[in-house]
């Protein structure tokens, strides 16, 4: 009985050391992932992609754009494959309107958002 116990202990201990070792590997492409996105820009030494670059206006337009898509694409086309690709855009613009931050934006270099002048 005491081996047995022992043994569903070891074989417990090596998964949890596997899903260890997995995490970290995980870690470390995530590190790496975020390495790759980092851009060479003239306006900017070396910027990341994710960062506030949509401004109040840009911001406001997208929500509006996200509220057209969600309400065409959930009451005129709810159901069908176009409604639920409707809603997943709009979705996608309503979110980096909320966090005032466009991927896009990014890798293209573009930043409609208003610089401080004390920076």
């Amino acid at each position: 009985m005491r081996s047995l116990f022992q043994e569903i202990i070891g074989q417990a201990s090596q998964e949890i050391q596997t899903v260890i070792n997995s995490l970290n590997m995980a870690q470390f492409s995530y590190s790496k992932l975020g390495q790759m996105f980092l851009i060479k820009n003239s306006q900017f030494k070396e910027t990341n992609i994710m960062f506030n670059n949509v401004g109040t206006i840009d911001r406001v337009i997208r929500l509006v754009v996200a509220s057209v898509l969600f309400y065409v694409g959930l009451a005129v086309y709810g159901g069908s494959t176009l409604g639920i690709g409707l809603t997943f855009v709009g979705a996608v613009i309503a979110i980096s309107s909320l966090a005032g931050s466009c991927m896009l934006y990014g890798l293209l270099g573009i930043n409609t958002r208003k610089q401080n002048p004390q920076q």
